[in-house]
């Protein structure tokens, strides 16, 4: 049994937790928490978009001093046809074998469509929406209501460890995949 407090009337309910919301059976509309969380989270994403958009990048340590090199490098055998080996470096190195290359990592294929800087930025940026809506999903396997969710997301995604991590990528791409490891945990747990 799971002791839930309703945020909306402040009253405590025991079920049993099943991993589904406790109004799943009911279609649910936009609640005013629900919709000025959404708010805030798309001002949120203006704000760091409107830097992207503009053309600014991030720069900040390992950010552009490691993996921005790496990445073009990537670029550049992307360009050649050539993503296993980069004969630019030492006496030639294996991309594939790094993983700071992150040359087995979709997205990191996709990035190669733009310039190494923004390409990084927009992943960057991109995880760090993942991880806020992994959040929110577990959240609402959990059981929780619409509040608790954009709280949660919230707090995971603008947390100093998450966003602080995106200096670091090969540990901040990996963070936002937390909240949706333990949403398949729960999820294969439950069949």
């Amino acid at each position: 049994m799971v002791t839930v407090l309703d945020l909306d009337s402040g009253s405590r309910a025991s079920h049993r937790f099943n991993g589904e919301p406790p109004d799943a059976a009911q279609p649910s509309s936009w609640s005013r928490p629900d919709t000025l969380a959404a708010v805030c989270a798309a001002l949120l994403l203006a704000l760091l978009l409107r830097h992207v958009i503009a053309g600014e990048v991030f720069f900040y340590g390992d950010f552009s001093q490691l993996f921005e090199p790496l990445r073009q490098c990537v670029h550049d055998a992307a360009a050649d046809g050539q993503l296993l080996w980069n004969p630019h470096l030492s006496n030639g190195a294996p991309m594939l074998a790094n993983p700071l290359y992150g040359v087995s990592y979709l997205p990191t294929l996709l990035g190669v469509l733009m310039s190494p800087a923004r390409g990084l930025t927009m992943l960057s940026i991109a995880h760090l929406l993942w991880g806020a809506l992994g959040a929110w999903l577990l959240i609402r396997a959990w059981g929780c209501g619409g509040p608790a969710r954009w709280t949660g997301a919230a707090v995971f995604t603008l947390a100093g460890t998450t966003l602080s991590s995106t200096a670091l990528i090969n540990i901040g791409w990996s963070v936002s995949w937390i909240p949706w490891l333990l949403l398949s945990h729960d999820c294969l747990g439950r069949s």
